[in-house]
């Protein structure tokens, strides 16, 4: 889990002030953030083997392992437009829900 908030937090540390236009139109930002989502969906699913209950906790582990999917093997259909989409509004929650879960916060459990 630590894997992927370090890989969630350079996605948001590298693409902070930046806008669609700079994303596309830099190779490398596209490729590191890439790489970073590659990172988040193994270590999240690593993580949700070893604990089932992350599944209900972070139920976004299948939207990051099906983007991390596509990305590896299908990288000749991937919309950056998504990507850039997911960097911006997906990914800031997903890192908060993360963070509960190492804090211990059981609290988004069903029954509590």
């Amino acid at each position: 889990m630590n894997d992927a908030l370090e890989a969630l937090t350079n996605i948001l540390d590298w693409t902070n002030g930046k806008d669609l236009d700079d994303f596309l139109s830099d190779t490398y930002m596209r490729s590191a953030v890439e790489r970073q989502f590659e990172i988040v969906a193994e270590a999240l699913s690593i993580a949700s083997r070893q604990d089932e209950t992350l599944r209900v906790r972070i139920p976004e582990i299948g939207e990051v392992i099906g983007m991390r999917n596509v990305i590896a093997h299908a990288y000749f259909k991937v919309d950056q437009g998504i990507v850039w989409s997911a960097v911006q509004s997906f990914l800031p929650p997903l890192r908060e829900r993360i963070l509960q879960v190492l804090a211990g916060d059981s609290t988004d459990l069903p029954g509590n």
